[in-house]
């Protein structure tokens, strides 16, 4: 990874938040209008694994950057999969889930 994918990497994580905290507002909306139970809460949990996601990413961004300081812990593959990879599949399904529930009218029309 160099430093240019590395930013544009992040910039990346944050855009999927923001369309994220959209989506739960869009979703609010709609479902005060057709009465739907408060599934878009899903989509606040959703943007707390994607912050964690980021944050693992920033981490492995000052890795690149400081590779002879850094602890052991933080050049472990292990640890990017459980605080970058795994947050962010989580993340991604619960909030597609969520999506599907309230947008999926979108698909029958």
């Amino acid at each position: 990874m160099n430093i240019v994918a590395a930013v544009l990497g992040s910039a990346g994580l944050m855009s999927a938040i923001y369309i994220t905290l959209i989506m739960a507002r869009l979703s609010q909306k709609l479902g005060a209008v057709t009465k739907l139970r408060g599934y878009y809460r899903g989509f606040y949990v959703t943007v707390i694994f994607l912050v964690v996601s980021l944050i693992a990413y920033f981490l492995k961004t000052s890795v690149l950057l400081a590779s002879e300081q850094v602890p052991a812990l933080l050049n472990n593959d292990l640890f990017y999969l459980l605080t970058y990879y795994l947050p962010l599949a989580i993340g991604t399904s619960i909030s597609l889930a969520i999506t599907l529930r309230y947008w999926d009218w979108l698909l029958k029309e």
